[in-house]
């Protein structure tokens, strides 16, 4: 991925007198006309063909119902790390002084807790040298039951009208603060 980035940051870049196309990918089929021309053995087209198709290439791909899907995506991201974040703050409050040592374990147990459910912290109990108990795995296993059938209904039909129908008034609700304050009073990047 990072060549690919880097492959089409030089392509854009390049012009009949300086050519970057290092990263392109090569052969007859290759999206970079210059390295296609190359490989089927013709001479590539001027350079201002180029900016004229990358030009329509990212007026279709930063249109705005892409660029909301990306940040949709990025809010859930978020999302996932303040999820991450209270599951090590479960394990080692904030608030109360703790040695770094248990930070750091803190820190390992929500991780392993976070990636594989309860079962992680049994397997990095094993890897720290601790033993596993039959019933330690009993309590673990029903607890990813119980966090299984919360997720379950969390996704049946009815809490999913519930939550869009909170939604929609939490945005009538800001709207209606907007227009009484006359703009936005904060967006994220404009200060």
């Amino acid at each position: 991925m990072k060549t690919a980035i880097q492959a089409s940051l030089h392509h854009c870049f390049s012009t009949d007198a300086t050519l970057r196309h290092d990263f392109c990918p090569s052969g007859p089929d290759s999206w970079c006309f210059f390295k296609s021309a190359q490989a089927k053995g013709e001479p590539p087209g001027p350079s201002w063909i180029m900016h004229c198709c990358m030009s329509t290439c990212s007026l279709s791909t930063t249109g705005c119902q892409i660029m909301s899907s990306c940040l949709d995506a990025f809010a859930m991201r978020l999302n996932a790390n303040e999820s991450l974040h209270s599951v090590i703050w479960s394990k080692c409050s904030k608030t109360k002084f703790a040695s770094a040592k248990k930070v750091r374990f803190s820190m390992l147990l929500a991780i392993a807790e976070y990636n594989h459910g309860p079962e992680g912290s049994l397997q990095l109990k094993e890897l720290y040298g601790g033993t596993r108990w039959v019933s330690s795995a009993r309590l673990l296993q029903r607890r990813t039951s119980k966090r299984l059938a919360a997720s379950r209904l969390f996704e049946t039909d009815k809490v999913s009208r519930r939550r869009t129908a909170r939604k929609i008034a939490r945005k009538r609700r800001e709207r209606e603060m907007e227009e009484l304050e006359g703009g936005l009073s904060y967006a994220l990047g404009a200060f």
